[in-house]
């Protein structure tokens, strides 16, 4: 139940932070649902053994919904639960313009990234790949800075070589 419960929170707190107006308290919940998070992912790491979580999926696919959280996945998920408090904690006194979409976006990239590390059917690895991509794209489209001619096209090549390694991983 630990490795569905570490991508439900930051999906669902994410979602949760678009329907939100004020600014604290958006920054408040992302930076609680981010500890929540890294809570789950020590007490994943200090637990013996391989953590699995397993549903039907898309039977008529031959996928399941099946998560694995062995001793690789531990780390890199404890890595990855490190980093968003770090950063929610680093930007919690900068305002953003939209900072629900900026906080919704970080959250949903924290759950794609966590379900890549914890899938362990390859439909389910493309799914979160996705959608870890996505939200990155947009984060680093409208707040990646100056230059945003130049960062905007090489984002899209990264977008175009990340599809194509992606489709050839399922193949």
């Amino acid at each position: 139940m630990i490795p569905l419960l570490l991508i439900l929170i930051p999906l669902l707190s994410g979602l949760a932070v678009f329907l939100l107006k004020d600014s604290s308290s958006i920054k408040a919940l992302a930076l609680v649902s981010s500890l929540a998070t890294l809570v789950l992912s020590l007490m994943a790491v200090f637990t013996k053994g391989a953590l699995t979580y397993d549903a039907a999926w898309l039977p008529g696919l031959g996928s399941r919904f099946s998560l694995l959280q062995d001793g690789m996945s531990k780390m890199l998920c404890l890595l990855t639960a490190i980093s968003f408090p770090v950063v929610f904690a680093a930007t919690y006194k900068n305002v953003y313009q939209r900072s629900a979409a900026f906080y919704g976006l970080m959250l949903l990239t924290q759950a794609g990234l966590l379900g890549v590390f914890l899938a362990s059917d390859a439909l389910l690895f493309y799914f979160f790949w996705e959608l870890a991509l996505i939200p990155v794209y947009f984060l680093c489209s409208i707040w990646g800075g100056e230059r945003l001619d130049y960062y905007m096209c090489m984002h899209k090549l990264l977008i175009i070589h990340l599809q194509c390694r992606a489709f050839t991983m399922l193949n």
